[in-house]
């Protein structure tokens, strides 16, 4: 049996942890491939009944750096892993890894998922750069989502390229189901929704959102705003709302696992992000057949089937003016495409499995 032990996991289901839940999802059943969890997180999990139940054993560390690494070597010391996978957004902390590459005999593979950290400051950046020459003398593997991603992480060494994949077949575009569901959710027929999904974080951009409701309400009611997600910012961004007197207009829907359905009941999805990899989130709305509206600051490799707009984020004004003179419409072909591009969730337990050699 070939053992995977993931780092890390945090309480909120971003990308990474979207991922990971599929992935786990699909081969709990495989009984050549184990897999393990790390969170920086002495509380259990929102979601950590549903890894249980599948099977999946969770180690919960301080979110002390010199008391995780204490707990990280006496894990090492009474497991024996084939691969320790790490799930990185950015090399801000690569001490983990160095533990790893010194107190295993385990294959590390570093996996990136971004293309700055989560918290982008210059001294961070920084940080990083100097980790990533120490990351790329290692004898590890490199994988990363997007070639932005591989580039952020590795610069110029050689790393595999893995699409983050989902089950296509849950976006299958129902007309009878998306009008129940707008009808539950009191849409009207000729509400145009726009929406987004993403941690409530600065590098998510909601705000932005914000403004650019409050100039379309100048000109029609009609539109209306779905926020999925949760967050730190997500009090802010209430408050933000009820400043700029658009909160009649913004439904704040929390974390969700019903994805497909939130997507069902919009008619465009929008991404002001500061900074992206190659986001999940952005792969769903392409698979339920949605028009994109996303900032400069998302890889050009999301426009995996001509739906993407690119504009900047330095005037709420021109995604509003967009939106005022464009007719939304859905494309039934994206899942063919997505398909044919290996973005199905099977392709990518394919990938991990070889990744692995754990067929």
């Amino acid at each position: 049996m070939t053992k995977v032990l993931h780092f890390s996991l945090t309480n909120n289901i971003g990308g990474i942890e979207s991922l990971l839940l599929r992935v786990s999802n699909e081969i709990k059943n495989n009984k050549n491939l184990k897999f393990e969890f790390v969170t920086y997180n002495k509380n259990r999990l929102k979601y950590e009944s549903a890894l249980e139940n599948n099977g999946f054993k969770i180690h919960h560390l301080s979110s002390n750096q010199i008391v995780a690494n204490r707990e990280l070597k006496k894990i090492f010391a009474s497991n024996k892993y084939d691969y320790i996978h790490f799930h990185k957004n950015s090399l801000i902390n690569i001490m983990p890894i160095l533990i790893a590459y010194k107190k295993t005999s385990a294959e590390i593979i570093v996996h990136s998922h971004n293309t700055a950290p989560t918290m982008d400051t210059n001294g961070l950046k920084f940080l990083h750069y100097i980790n990533r020459k120490i990351i790329n003398y290692m004898q590890i593997k490199r994988v990363a989502c997007s070639k932005n991603a591989a580039n952020w992480m590795f610069g110029e060494k050689k790393c595999q390229i893995i699409p983050n994949g989902i089950d296509l077949n849950s976006y299958l575009f129902n007309f009878d189901k998306r009008r129940k569901l707008r009808e539950k959710y009191n849409f009207k027929s000729d509400d145009i929704v726009l929406g987004t999904v993403g941690r409530m974080e600065k590098q998510k951009n909601q705000e932005f959102l914000l403004h650019v409701l409050k100039n379309l309400l100048n000109y029609s009611n009609k539109y209306k705003l779905i926020l999925i997600g949760s967050g730190s910012l997500r009090n802010k961004l209430e408050v933000q709302a009820k400043k700029l007197k658009v909160i009649k207009n913004v439904r704040f829907m929390g974390a969700r696992n019903d994805i497909p359905n939130m997507l069902l009941i919009m008619d465009a999805f929008l991404m002001p992000s500061l900074h992206e990899g190659l986001p999940i989130a952005g792969i769903e709305a392409i698979a339920s057949g949605l028009p994109l509206m996303v900032s400069n600051n998302v890889t050009d490799e999301l426009n995996i089937t001509g739906a993407v707009k690119y504009f900047p984020i330095d005037s709420s004004q021109t995604w509003s003016d967009f939106i005022l003179n464009h007719n939304f419409s859905r494309d039934f072909t994206t899942i063919k495409k997505l398909k044919n591009n290996s973005y199905d969730i099977s392709d990518t337990i394919r990938t991990f499995k070889n990744l692995y050699k754990g067929e």
